[in-house]
């Protein structure tokens, strides 16, 4: 079989409020985005709940354009952790709510 090669860039946006105007959505065109939160940090997971729903009630604003959302994930981090505050199941029930897959993993 043929290998394919996909290009990939990655944006480590970091929850910064300056890529929240829609101009640089615009110029990056993502065809994917990975919502990370801190798994030990309550106010991490409510800010990723805003992005979120930021980003899936209007794609217009992000400069999706009419096509509609590109594909998205929610991910919480340091899963591993002793100090955890948002349980899997929690970020799990929102992410199903949301129609969207949901992962933790140690970082």
């Amino acid at each position: 079989a043929g290998r394919i090669s996909v290009p990939l860039r990655i944006y480590d946006v970091a929850g910064e409020e300056r890529f929240r105007c829609s101009g640089v959505w615009d110029r990056i065109d993502p065809h994917g985005i990975i919502v990370c939160y801190d798994t030990t940090d309550a106010e991490s997971y409510r800010s990723a709940q805003k992005r979120l729903q930021k980003c899936l009630q209007n794609p217009l604003l992000w400069g999706f354009g009419a096509t509609g959302h590109p594909c998205t994930m929610l991910v919480g981090t340091k899963c591993d952790s002793n100090r955890k505050v948002v349980e899997y199941a929690i970020a799990k029930d929102y992410a199903d709510e949301l129609n969207i897959p949901f992962i933790e993993c140690s970082s």
